[in-house]
Order: C-alpha cells, then structure tokens, then sequence
C-alpha cells in the first residue's frame, strides 16, 4: 500500500463532455482504517445523469478484492432484462453494466491497479453516455499518478 495521493490532484481527470453540464466537483480525503482519496461529479443532460467517481486506492486490497472477479477478460453475467460484462479501455481493465428495466448503466474501471472510476448514469437510453464519458478521460495518465 501506498498514501493515496491528494484528491486535489484527481480532479484534473473529471473531463469537460460536449452536450452535459458539468457540476461542481467534490474531493475529499477519507480516513476510517482505510484511506483512500476520491472526487466525483454530476453530469447532467435533460432527465439524465451521471455521477463520475475517481477513487485512489493507494492500492488498498479492501477496496480492489471485491472487484477483482470482474476484472477478468472472460467475466460476463446475464439475465432478460440486466446484463454485466468485462471491458477494456484504452487498455485498462473494468466492467460495465446494463439495466434495461431501470435505465441505469455503469462502468468501473481500475487504472494503474489502483485508481477506480466509476461512473453510474440514471434514466439513460442506453450504455453509450457513460462509456462514452469514461473514454473521454486520459487513464494512462491517470495510472501514472505518484
């Protein structure tokens, strides 16, 4: 494990998305037995949103083991509405999430092994928005972060 670094420096990565207004980011720094720093963002597009977290673990295994099994390339779950699959980014691992039912899709993504983003959007049309904001952020440069 490593200090996480300040979130201050995090914020930098909330990307700007052409057609989506943009809120005020929110940092912080969290100390309760395991410390990790994080930003997130409201974006915001008629009814829809998306909530983008950027989480630095400081390589934490209590953050990062419950994501592990999703990690890997042959990871996919499904059902008739909901479906749940491994994938990659700009060559970074994660997964992304469909919930045709509730219109809400989510993508994670674990930069570096240590920085997680996390992006949830809420009465969306589909998987596009959020993966498509998720694309837009630089996470090489974000895994590069000391």
């Amino acid at each position: 494990m490593v200090p996480p670094v300040d979130f201050s420096l995090l914020q930098p990565f909330l990307p700007d998305v052409p057609g989506w207004t943009r809120g005020t980011p929110i940092g912080q720094t969290i100390t309760t037995g395991v410390t990790y720093s994080k930003v997130n963002v409201d974006y915001v597009k008629g009814e829809s949103v998306i909530r983008l977290e950027i989480c630095d673990s400081g390589f934490n295994r209590l953050l990062l083991a419950p994501l592990s099994p999703m990690l890997a390339p042959s990871y996919s779950e499904r059902n008739r509405n909901w479906q749940k699959r491994f994938v990659k980014i700009q060559d970074t691992p994660g997964f992304e999430s469909w919930d045709e039912d509730a219109k809400e899709a989510e993508v994670t993504m674990v930069a570096g092994g240590r920085f997680i983003v996390y992006a949830r959007g809420t009465n969306m049309p589909d998987l596009t928005p959020v993966k498509s904001l998720v694309q837009a952020m630089n996470l090489s440069q974000l895994s590069s972060l000391k």
